[in-house]
């Protein structure tokens, strides 16, 4: 054996080095950032695009608020939807500015709408109603209203289940006898 024949074993290759390496690892990151960022794309235009099927759910809606910016209520009628939930009111004052315009888009395609009410535990339910039965019309083709229950975490007390069951109780019964049709509780 020669003599140095250990010490350069482990000599780098022609042209290399220590920017060699990291040049070679920073394009292997950029590579697998991209792969990472293509599956991500992919996900999310299926995501955006998957429907149930409809041997299974034969009736298919949306549910649509503010949110969701300017609706394309030609394109969800294409896509498939049949019925579209539109978020209403909200608590005792809260109301969506883009509920009358997108309950008029929906109708305008031919989509049933039904109005959404967000319900906050921590305020008086005929307040609530009364909010509810200010901005939503009664309309027999409407589908039954939706009641959403949300708890706010900056709510000073918790309601008791006799309490929220109770104004829960008072709060359909006003809004389904101006509806005239039963809720949905969400």
């Amino acid at each position: 054996m020669r003599t140095g024949a250990i010490r350069n074993k482990g000599a780098a290759k022609p042209g290399g080095g220590w920017k060699a390496s990291v040049a070679h690892a920073l394009r292997r990151i950029s590579a697998a950032l991209v792969l990472l960022l293509l599956a991500a794309g992919l996900a999310l235009w299926w995501a955006a695009r998957w429907t149930p099927p409809r041997e299974i759910y034969p009736i298919q809606g949306v549910t649509i608020d503010a949110g969701n910016g300017a609706v394309r209520w030609g394109s969800i009628k294409a896509a498939g939807a049949d019925f579209a939930y539109v978020m209403a009111t909200q608590g005792t004052r809260g109301i969506d500015p883009m509920y009358a315009r997108n309950i008029a888009g929906a109708r305008e395609v031919g989509v049933r709408t039904g109005a959404i009410h967000r319900y906050n535990l921590c305020q008086l339910a005929t307040d609530q109603a009364a909010n509810f039965i200010r901005h939503i019309t009664r309309r027999p083709d409407a589908l039954p209203a939706v009641v959403w229950l949300d708890f706010d975490d900056r709510c000073p007390d918790r309601p008791t289940r006799a309490l929220l069951l109770s104004e829960l109780a008072t709060f359909l019964a006003q809004i389904e006898a101006h509806m005239g049709k039963r809720s949905l509780i969400a």
